[in-house]
C-alpha cells in the first residue's frame, strides 16, 4: 500500500461514517411518522435495485443456487431482524444512545471471530474489547431508573449485526458482494 492508498482509504472511511450519521438522522426523523415496515420497504427497494444493476453491470448472476445456502439464508434473516430492531430503536430511544450501543458491534465481531472462527486475537485486542465494552457501559450509565424495554433494541441490533457480519464471511465464499447485498435487499 502506498501513502496515497492510505489517504484514499481514510477519506472514504470518513465520508462513509459521515453518511451513516446522516442516514441515522434521516431514519430517526422518518421513524417518527412512518411505520418501520414502510421505511424498510422503501430502503430495501432502492438497495435491491442498485445492487441488481451493479451485479448486472459486472456480469454477475443474481439468481443462483448459492443464494439458498443455509448460512446465506440465516445471514439475510438476521439482517432483516437487526434492521427492524435498529429502526424501531431509532424511533424509541435517543439517537446518542443508539449510536453508542451500536459501537459495540465491531467489538462483538472481533470477539465472535476469535471465539467461533478461530481468528487470532492477542491480549492487546482482548484488552481493547473489554475496555470498549466498559466504555459503552460508562456512556450509557445503565441503571433501573432509565431502563425500558426499548433500551434492549439497540443492543439486540448490535448483536444481530455482529452475527450478520460474521456470517457474511461464509456468504462471501459463495457470492460476490453485489449478489449478497442484492439478496439482503430482497429478504
Amino acid at each position: 500500500m502506498t501513502p496515497a492508498d492510505n489517504l484514499r482509504g481514510i477519506g472514504l472511511m470518513t465520508a462513509s461514517m459521515a453518511l451513516f450519521g446522516l442516514e441515522d438522522m434521516f431514519l430517526k426523523f422518518a421513524a417518527r411518522d412512518i411505520p418501520t415496515g414502510e421505511i424498510l420497504l422503501v430502503t430495501c427497494l432502492f438497495s435491491w435495485a442498485f445492487f441488481a444493476a451493479l451485479a448486472r453491470y459486472e456480469g454477475k448472476r443474481t439468481f443462483t443456487r448459492d443464494a439458498l445456502h443455509p448460512w446465506v439464508l440465516v445471514r439475510n434473516a438476521g439482517e432483516m431482524v437487526g434492521t427492524i430492531a435498529y429502526i424501531t430503536a431509532l424511533a424509541s430511544v435517543p439517537l446518542a444512545t443508539v449510536s453508542a450501543v451500536l459501537q459495540a458491534m465491531p467489538l462483538a465481531v472481533t470477539m465472535g471471530a476469535a471465539l467461533f472462527m478461530g481468528e487470532k486475537v492477542g491480549w492487546r485486542r482482548w484488552t481493547a474489547i473489554l475496555l470498549g465494552f466498559s466504555g459503552i457501559l460508562v456512556m450509557l450509565r445503565p441503571g433501573m431508573s432509565v431502563f425500558s424495554i426499548w433500551s434492549v433494541l439497540p443492543l439486540m441490533a448490535a448483536l444481530i449485526f455482529a452475527i450478520y457480519s460474521l456470517l457474511t464471511r461464509y456468504a462471501a465464499r459463495q457470492d460476490s458482494a453485489q449478489v449478497s447485498f442484492f439478496w439482503t435487499g430482497i429478504v
